[in-house]
């Protein structure tokens, strides 16, 4: 590969002016090898780049042979490239114009299949025997399939080649190989070197971005449990004929009005309406039987407990999953303002409106824009050759600075006393951060357990591990209090 900065433009130069470039030990074919650096590598420089290749490719190509420098000569010549770069771009347009749905022995889609694709086979296979000759294949350690790029060229190179010939051969227990020729337009990203620069950007971001992911999956959960505690069940709430459910022919019958709109909250049906909802709702819209019961009578056919809208039966609130895939949605900006409106109508107009401004102000806005100044500060540092573990050094931990300077520990303390600094020396334990820290990913887990309707064998754990969560929350409370005082706790 070409070293930045480190060759001379020597495009124009003639064969003096080659064989006065320093270092130079020989030059055949208007290549001048410059020497090698490392063993079984030798520096040439060809059409002003400098290129380290190995001495001999395929156990039989020296670097003195004639023909490898032809080879190399010619397949680093600028044009070469561009040519290939044309090819790819009209098998693109060849790919975009393919019509899947008409026969593949008929019309344009057999110029494609028989004509086309064979030439552009055969070019994309001779590049790379060319490039195998001229740089080497896999053994030394600037050959051809040491590049990523090359191994995705290879494998597109590979791919077409058997595809045609299970074609020729009739073999269609394969032909499903042919399909590897959309990767073919992914080998522009190989041919300009611009689009490298992004691909490689994107790839140095991904594990800054995994910080981000994680905080937007934080965010998911706590909007999707609040909209399970506070709105669980509302996707049932529709307008009834009556206010509450009628017993008739062995079974409950409570008919709906046919608006198809929530209640309960903004609206709350026309006149002569009802709003009702499901069995196991918690709010006053619960149907009320007459022995308290259903009495084990099941509903009616037209009566049965169902949301309003189809799509509610994946989006709702009545668990973390459905939560999670709404709040998503609504991330998304698909159709977020017709799920606010329904749960307006269904629970508050106010609530309604600060719940979904604040899911698309946090999870669309604010992650967007925080994605992309990651991967702006990654191009940066990609551009300037440093790596993310130097410009991302993990902080040193707060227990090891308070080891190493005794003065941070007495600076810190709140009020001058050998218990408030025994206490404090406790809750920096690392030990103890991580329970707490258990605690706090365990009352995350019960609080996504919550469903609706809700699990009766579920609700006596759950009650109770709530209880003794609240009872770890306030101790450690009480532990901060103390070590880092009633200022430094609020701030």
């Amino acid at each position: 590969m070409s070293k930045a900065g480190a060759c001379e433009d020597l495009e124009d130069e003639d064969e003096e002016g080659i064989l006065n470039h320093p270092s130079v030990l020989q030059i055949r074919n208007s290549i001048a090898i410059l020497g090698g650096k490392e063993r079984g590598l030798v520096t040439v420089l060809v059409h002003g780049k400098e290129r380290e290749i190995c001495r001999k490719s395929l156990f039989m190509f020296s670097i003195d042979s004639c023909f490898r420098t032809n080879v190399l000569s010619f397949v680093e010549w600028r044009w070469f490239e561009r040519f290939i770069l044309l090819c790819i771009a009209i098998n693109s347009v060849m790919l975009a114009i393919y019509d899947q749905r008409a026969p593949e022995d008929e019309g344009l889609n057999w110029v494609i299949d028989s004509i086309v694709d064979n030439i552009l086979t055969a070019i994309f296979t001779l590049e790379c025997m060319l490039k195998v000759i001229a740089w080497g294949f896999f053994v030394d350690k600037k050959s051809y399939l040491r590049d990523y790029w090359n191994i995705l060229d290879f494998v597109v190179v590979v791919s077409g080649i058997v595809g045609w010939l299970t074609v020729s051969g009739n073999n269609s227990g394969l032909s499903f190989l042919r399909l590897f020729r959309v990767l073919r337009p992914l080998r522009s990203l190989n041919a300009v070197p611009q689009m490298k620069v992004l691909v490689n950007t994107v790839i140095c971001s991904v594990p800054r971005l995994g910080n981000v992911s994680v905080m937007g999956a934080f965010l998911f959960m706590v909007f999707g449990i609040i909209g399970i505690g506070l709105m669980s069940g509302i996707f049932y709430r529709q307008c009834r004929t009556t206010p509450n459910p009628v017993f008739e022919n062995d079974c409950w019958s409570w008919n709906i009005t046919g608006e198809e709109r929530l209640c309960g909250g903004r609206y709350m049906c026309e006149a002569g309406g009802f709003c009702g909802g499901h069995e196991q709702d918690p709010d006053q819209f619960r149907p009320v039987f007459p022995n308290g019961t259903m009495q084990g009578f099941p509903w009616c056919t037209d009566s049965a407990q169902a949301k309003v809208f189809p799509q509610a039966d994946w989006v709702h609130f009545d668990h973390i999953g459905g939560a999670v895939l709404l709040v998503f949605q609504c991330m998304t900006l698909e159709g977020w303002i017709d799920i606010m409106y329904m749960v307006q109508d269904g629970y508050s107009t106010v609530l309604g409106v600060i719940y979904f401004y604040l899911i698309v102000t946090l999870t669309n806005y604010f992650m967007l824009n925080v994605a992309l100044a990651v991967v702006d500060e990654a191009r940066d540092d990609f551009e300037d050759g440093s790596s993310i573990a130097e410009t991302h050094a993990p902080p040193q931990m707060l227990d090891e600075i308070l080891s190493e300077n005794e003065e941070l520990a007495e600076h810190v303390l709140w009020y001058d006393n050998k218990y408030i600094r025994l206490i404090y020396r406790f809750s920096i334990w690392e030990p103890f951060t991580n329970f707490i820290m258990l605690i706090i990913a365990g009352n995350v887990v019960s609080m996504m357990l919550e469903c609706f309707p809700p699990q009766v064998a579920w609700a006596p754990v759950l009650d109770v591990l709530g209880i003794v969560f609240l009872v770890i929350f306030i101790l450690e409370m009480i532990v901060q209090l103390l070590a880092l005082g009633p200022k430094g706790y609020v701030t």
